[in-house]
Order: C-alpha cells, then sequence, then structure tokens
C-alpha cells in the first residue's frame, strides 16, 4: 500500500513539472508566434493543428504502447518535451515552428498513455476519486504556476529565457522519472 502512495506521489510530482513547464507557454504562444509575423488565423489554425495531432498521436501510442513498459515510455516523452522546448530555441518561422510543435504533440502522445496508466494502476481502493481529483486540480494548479511562471520569465529574459526553462523543467522531468521508475520490475 505504502509503494503504491509512493508511486503516486511521485507521479503527480513529474507531471505537474511536466505540466508547468507546457502552461509557461501555452498561454503566451500567440504572442510567440505574432513575434514570426504570423497572422490570427495562421497561430489559430497552427495550434488547432498542434492540438489534432496530439490527439491522433495519444490515439496511436496508447494501442503502440499495450506490450512497452510504460516508465520507459514515460522517460522518452519527458524527453521528447525538453527536446521539442529546446527545439522552439531556432524557431524563426511558420515551418520550423509546426515542427517543433510536432515533437511536443509526439512527446504528448508517448507520455499521456503511460502516465495515466501507470497513474491508474497506482491508484488506492476507495479513493480513486479522490487521486483522480488531485491529478486534474493539478493540473490547474499548474496552468496557474505555469501562466505567472511563463510571464516573469519572458519579461525578464524572452522567449529564449523561458523555452530554456522550459527545457529545463522537462529535462528533470525526465531524469527524475528515469531514476525513480528504473526499479520498476
Amino acid at each position: 500500500m505504502k509503494l503504491k502512495q509512493k508511486q503516486l506521489k511521485f507521479l503527480l510530482f513529474v507531471y505537474l513539472l511536466s505540466q508547468i513547464a507546457f502552461y509557461s507557454f501555452a498561454p503566451l504562444y500567440a504572442l510567440f508566434a505574432t513575434d514570426l509575423g504570423l497572422n490570427l488565423q495562421s497561430i489559430s489554425f497552427i495550434w488547432s493543428g498542434y492540438s489534432l495531432i496530439t490527439a491522433l498521436f495519444i490515439l496511436l501510442m496508447g494501442k503502440l504502447e499495450n506490450k512497452q513498459k510504460k516508465s520507459r515510455m514515460m522517460v522518452l516523452g519527458f524527453s521528447l518535451y525538453a527536446a521539442s522546448s529546446l527545439f522552439l530555441l531556432s524557431v524563426d518561422s511558420r515551418e520550423t515552428l509546426m515542427i517543433a510543435l510536432s515533437v511536443n504533440a509526439l512527446a504528448a502522445g508517448i507520455t499521456f498513455p503511460a502516465y495515466k496508466t501507470m497513474f491508474a494502476k497506482s491508484e488506492t481502493r476507495g479513493k480513486e476519486s479522490e487521486q483522480w481529483a488531485w491529478l486534474d486540480a493539478g493540473n490547474m494548479l499548474s496552468s496557474a504556476v505555469g501562466a505567472s511562471v511563463g510571464g516573469i520569465l519572458v519579461t525578464a529574459f524572452g522567449f529564449q529565457g523561458l523555452f530554456m526553462a522550459m527545457a529545463m523543467m522537462q529535462g528533470a522531468a525526465a531524469l527524475i522519472a528515469y531514476r525513480f521508475l528504473r526499479l520498476e520490475k
């Protein structure tokens, strides 16, 4: 029982760290894209495409991951999130923005099915609703923290500083996940 509780807390921690990184950019995405010279229609279609490809990757990877070690997939996903944040450092056009967001979408596709499977297996019987509430409330708390962190970082260091911080947070999530989950059988 204690092992399940420890794993659930760990899973919440790495997920929330990863989500803070995501939410530090998401509310500022349109400003970044505007700086690239994109118009509002292009900005909205690119984000729509990103959301669509994320959904497709989640469905595809969910099917492919049935026989994969979930901890490995989660570490791979967090690592790809870090790579996509670093890729954002070199974005200078609509095309490179779409590539960077596609890498992020692939990271989500790899991470979410594995993460949610591990989370579900770590639940305590009789406390499932409470534990899923922590996951969903944590996501919203990550949004609140991430939006503030993103605004502070962009104001102080520009988008380059934000992308470096995002890569560090995602890299830390990958490293922590690797160290914690390497003992998973």
